[in-house]
């Protein structure tokens, strides 16, 4: 809360980084949800053919690796369409209001900075996902048209039902939804994230590469906590050791 509070009143910039304790010992594997790589494209047929707004940031978490708050902050300026990327440097959240005994009082929900510094990027936009962003786009003038509501480069992308920008604290939900409707895996949103790093991992991207999409400031972190060993991965594995067919 001090760190909130301070970073709320521009005390503080970033958060710092704080050294956790170690963890205990567990012979237990943990655990990373994420879409195996060979059920993505069936995943974004979901998205695609839901075709809302909420769909459609599941669809931009899947094929960029964005943070859930970073994908609810975007804004149509962050679409360079003659460079083909898509610039990352807004989150949407929700901010607590503390009274003088920093106890909540309320709730605020803003644009913000991002994590880190590293979290300032530029992300290539894959041509599928750019061919739809831009589809929801024409959508969403006419929409803001017919409810005589001013549209701008400056609007939000992806809009409740209120024509409010989505919060990460409420994505958990419609994931749910989605899931049930269409008979999937389970899932959470920031599953999404890490099923683009384990994607790119697996497809050989470079380390370097991957960690500045992710926008992490060393591989290390980008390693241990987004990129997973999938089934498919294990399997080749174990065929090339074995010499298998």
């Amino acid at each position: 809360m001090i760190f909130d509070f301070s970073r709320e009143h521009n005390y503080i910039f970033y958060v710092p980084r704080v050294k956790k304790p170690k963890k205990p010992y567990t012979d237990k594997e943990e655990t990373i949800i994420f879409i195996e790589s060979d059920r993505q494209d069936l995943w974004l047929e979901y998205f695609e053919k839901e075709d809302t707004d909420v769909s459609l940031l599941f669809e931009t978490m899947l094929l960029t690796g964005v943070r859930p708050e970073e994908a609810c902050g975007l804004k149509w300026c962050a679409i360079d369409e003659i460079a083909n990327e898509l610039i990352i440097n807004n989150a949407y959240k929700d901010f607590p209001i503390y009274n003088d005994e920093c106890k909540i009082i309320g709730h605020k929900r803003e644009d913000g900075r991002l994590k880190t510094p590293e979290s300032y990027r530029r992300l290539p936009l894959n041509p599928r996902l750019k061919r739809r962003l831009l589809e929801h786009k024409e959508k969403q003038k006419k929409l803001f048209k017919y409810h005589g509501m001013n549209w701008n480069e400056n609007s939000y992308m992806f809009l409740n039902q209120y024509r409010k920008p989505y919060i990460a604290e409420n994505l958990s939900d419609a994931m749910k939804s989605f899931i049930v409707k269409h008979q999937l895996e389970p899932m959470i949103p920031y599953g999404l994230r890490h099923s683009f790093a384990t994607f790119c991992s697996e497809q050989g991207m470079d380390e370097i590469v991957l960690m500045r999409l992710m926008g992490h400031s060393n591989f290390d972190t980008t390693q241990k906590y987004y990129i997973c060993v999938s089934s498919k991965r294990k399997k080749q594995a174990i065929q090339e050791v074995y010499k298998l067919d």
